[in-house]
């Protein structure tokens, strides 16, 4: 039961960051593309994305402590969830005001791409 709990809680936590992802990489295409038509569908998708962005990422916080804590007696080595923990918590830290604006987005676009990077690899090993 426990760790159905953590793989439930695990792959929500994994289409959060997802969506995440997404919305920085939809930003990056939105930026390098001229053509009209993708820039529409990408200008329709982005809002909703952006919206809900500070509270999903805390809500995916939660679950992947829900997770850690569902397969800590198991883990006997080293693996990609600290890596992934500390990635989070770095993106809801740039969510405070203590960074200056472009800085915060460049900061959060790294830590979102390398958090897929590792989550890729932690759900492959």
């Amino acid at each position: 039961m426990i760790k159905t709990l953590g793989i439930i809680s695990g792959g929500i936590c994994i289409i959060i960051l997802f969506l995440n992802f997404l919305l920085y990489f939809l930003q990056d295409i939105y930026f390098k593309t001229n053509n009209k038509n993708i820039k529409k569908s990408i200008n329709s998708a982005l809002p909703i994305l952006s919206k809900y962005n500070k509270c999903s990422i805390f809500i995916c916080f939660i679950f992947f402590l829900i997770h850690i804590s569902c397969f800590f007696n198991s883990i006997k080595h080293f693996n990609l969830n600290a890596l992934i923990l500390f990635f989070l918590i770095l993106i809801i830290t740039f969510d405070f005001d203590i960074f200056f604006k472009s800085e915060k987005y460049l900061l959060k676009k790294i830590a979102s791409y390398l958090i897929i990077f590792f989550l890729i690899f932690h759900i492959i090993l």
